[in-house]
């Protein structure tokens, strides 16, 4: 993007107008806001386009942000207060910048014969609970060329707003997980008749072993099931989880019975 909202300059002059001056010897309580501003100048910084709304979402916070750092006694009437001034006023600017560029993205996609849409997506991994902290890419039929987002899911979900698409099409969602097994799934699904919001579900596609046998150890061994016990795959044994790897190793004289569930490395999607 080569700057070309001027986000990387406004972290830059954050750090080095502001963060560099401050008082060493600080209390971690005094630095919090400072130091919470500087990670989202960084965040700003990943969000590319045309997620033009998120990055004003963004922006106004810094702008909240740097007022509320700009009221406070000790700033006032030093050299942070005249930089968080020219901050503020910078911020503005990138914030116009983004604003023209929506209003030109949204002429050209409607020429396009395309509609701006909320992208709502739902994600739930092999044991059906929701999916936080993985990387969501989406590539979605667009003109000229497809549109790509990517956020962090959070919750189990995640949202891209005022996004141009195809009526009708393809989309193709990626996700990198946290994990040893499988961290990595992709998955193409066609929509269609798209109101307002496009809404997709997302669920991993799980195998379920039931299996007697003298430790949850050989059940995993005779299946291959590698990795991180409650990550990478959950065993029961009746309704109890067992969460450690001693609980998996323990071995009893009769077998009893084990279930295991597991990522089989594939999605299966739907539009909501």
């Amino acid at each position: 993007m080569a700057d070309k909202f001027g986000f990387e300059k406004l972290s830059k002059d954050y750090f080095d107008t502001v963060i560099k001056k401050l008082d060493p010897k600080m209390t971690m309580g005094d630095a919090k806001p400072y130091s919470e501003l500087l990670n989202l100048f960084d965040a700003i910084q990943d969000i590319e386009e045309p997620q033009y709304e998120a990055m004003r979402l963004k922006l106004d916070l810094a702008a909240r942000a740097i007022s509320q750092l700009q009221s406070q006694k000790s700033v006032k009437g030093t050299p942070i207060e005249k930089a968080l001034k020219s901050l503020a006023a910078g911020v503005q600017k990138a914030k116009a910048t983004v604003a023209k560029e929506e209003k030109l993205y949204e002429k050209q996609g409607a020429t396009s014969g395309l509609i701006e849409v909320d992208v709502s997506v739902s994600v739930r991994d092999f044991y059906n609970s929701e999916v936080g902290g993985a990387k969501l890419e989406l590539v979605i039929d667009s003109n000229p060329s497809p549109v790509k987002v990517s956020d962090m899911t959070s919750r189990g979900s995640a949202r891209f707003r005022g996004v141009m698409i195809e009526p009708s099409g393809n989309v193709n969602v990626s996700l990198v997980l946290k994990r040893e097994v499988h961290p990595k799934l992709s998955q193409n699904m066609s929509y269609k008749n798209v109101g307002k919001t496009l809404l997709i579900e997302a669920a991993e596609d799980a195998v379920s072993v039931e299996m007697s046998e003298q430790s949850a150890r050989k059940v995993l061994d005779s299946k291959g099931v590698k990795g991180s016990v409650g990550v990478d795959f959950k065993v029961f044994n009746g309704s109890t989880e067992l969460t450690s790897e001693r609980s998996i190793e323990q071995s009893t004289e009769q077998a009893v019975k084990y279930t295991v569930y597991y990522p089989k490395g594939t999605l299966t999607l739907k539009q909501g």
